[in-house]
């Protein structure tokens, strides 16, 4: 997500796989103003960075979604497959697979639904461990700094 619509006015954030936004404002037909639903961040992406949705569909991505926990790992199905990061979402996901708005995708990682995870000092330290020696990018949710946009 950057401050402005181009990638040069730095970047604010970053959306990871699956999550959801809602669209603020339309500037020509390549940059989207959003808000994130996971941070309420506010921001412009690349259109090339969104699946664009009716609300019905929204409310199924959104609801519920289950959380990889794999620092990078790959989903698949019949057609292709893409490499997703930790604290990507896995919309509708029955412990092997998700659906996204293009497809329904295979993942065999360790994944936990956020309503039923418990926030413990002990997961937390689990997971900054997931992170540790990542370089560091401003604005950057991903262990990978040069993943500033999410396909």
């Amino acid at each position: 997500m950057w401050y402005a619509p181009t990638e040069d006015s730095g970047m604010i954030s970053q959306m990871l796989f699956g999550e959801t936004c809602t669209i603020i404002q339309k500037k020509n037909k390549h940059w989207f103003k959003v808000n994130t639903t996971t941070c309420n961040i506010i921001g412009w992406i690349h259109s090339i960075q969104l699946y664009l949705t009716d609300e019905a569909l929204f409310e199924k991505l959104y609801l519920n979604p289950a959380l990889s926990l794999e620092i990078c790992h790959s989903v698949f199905n019949d057609d292709n497959t893409k490499s997703i990061v930790i604290g990507s979402s896995l919309p509708q996901y029955d412990g092997i697979s998700f659906q996204m708005p293009d497809n329904k995708y295979i993942y065999n990682g360790q994944a936990a639904l956020v309503d039923g995870l418990e926030m413990s000092p002990e997961l937390l330290i689990k997971i900054a461990r997931r992170y540790l020696f990542s370089p560091e990018l401003r604005g950057g949710r991903s262990p990978f700094p040069e993943l500033t946009a999410v396909l």
